[in-house]
């Protein structure tokens, strides 16, 4: 078992469109933090290109919206403290209703914490802190 989990929490109540986008969304997100390259590029026996993929297995879980702000509040928490590796990635309604980058920060920076409703998280860290989180959840669509 690897020492690291990631998994991507979304809203129970989002239309599979909106799920599709978060997850395509806060993968690219995160991938922009990882440390290490994405696998190799392959070849299948007819000699076509897929390009590599990373190798993290990634759960997709759902929860409910109050589920999804109490985990993203104590995310940040544990995430202010220098010692803890914990990293999250948040999507809130203010990101996928906004057309632009250039509105979803203006929305944000008008919004104070509290007000913010989570669509998604992705979280990424210690298998046992990141499980602390999520072992309660289900997976989406189960």
């Amino acid at each position: 078992m690897s020492s690291k989990k990631t998994v991507l929490i979304v809203d129970a109540e989002l239309p599979i469109g909106l799920v599709v986008n978060a997850g395509a969304i806060l993968g690219m997100a995160f991938s922009s933090h990882l440390s290490r390259p994405v696998c190799r590029t392959l070849t299948d026996a007819d000699g076509e290109i897929h390009y590599g993929l990373h190798d993290l297995p990634v759960p997709v879980l759902s929860a409910e919206r109050a589920q999804l702000r109490d985990i993203a509040v104590m995310c940040r928490e544990l995430a202010r403290n220098q010692a803890c590796d914990l990293f999250m990635i948040d999507l809130t309604d203010a990101a996928q209703t906004s057309h632009t980058y250039e509105l979803y920060a203006e929305r944000l920076a008008e919004m104070p914490s509290d007000a913010l409703m989570y669509r998604a998280l992705l979280i990424n860290g210690k298998h046992k802190r990141v499980e602390k989180f999520t072992k309660d959840l289900k997976l989406y669509g189960s």
